[in-house]
């Protein structure tokens, strides 16, 4: 149940930022055209049509990403290779989202620093609500 807290207060804390962020200061991408009719330029073509170019800054693709191996990263509990396998596919994600022309390292950076700041935020909001809930209980 404390992970689930944990999760639900980062996502409505994060997913708030995110929305001043897109508010206050909207960004988008000019992407490059893409030439061709091979597997390749259609796969673009499509990711591009599913994806618009807007809202871009802080990236919710790598943030996502990036709260998946840091839900992991100190758990002893999960085999280190499987916490480095979490860090290799954040990591491919970031890599994707810039070669694909969908953000800019800014927008990468940004939103890997929101979640590690959102993630601890919660965990401090979640240690407090259990301790309380603790104390209520044993008052009763």
């Amino acid at each position: 149940e404390i992970g689930v807290r944990l999760v639900g207060s980062e996502m409505c804390i994060r997913d708030r930022v995110c929305f001043i962020c897109y508010v206050v200061y909207p960004t988008t991408n000019t992407r490059p055209e893409i030439v061709g009719s091979d597997i390749w330029a259609q796969l673009m073509r499509f990711l591009y049509s599913m994806d618009a170019a807007d809202n871009l800054f802080p990236s919710i693709h790598c943030l996502v990403s990036w709260l998946c191996y840091i839900g992991i990263r100190g758990n002893k509990k999960v085999p280190q290779w499987i916490r480095t396998t979490f860090c290799i596919c954040a990591i491919a994600v970031f890599i994707s989202t810039l070669t694909t022309k969908q953000h800019v390292i800014y927008d990468v950076v940004a939103g890997v620093a929101l979640v590690e700041v959102t993630y601890r935020v919660s965990k401090l909001i979640v240690k407090k609500a259990v301790k309380k809930g603790k104390s209520n209980t044993e008052e009763a």
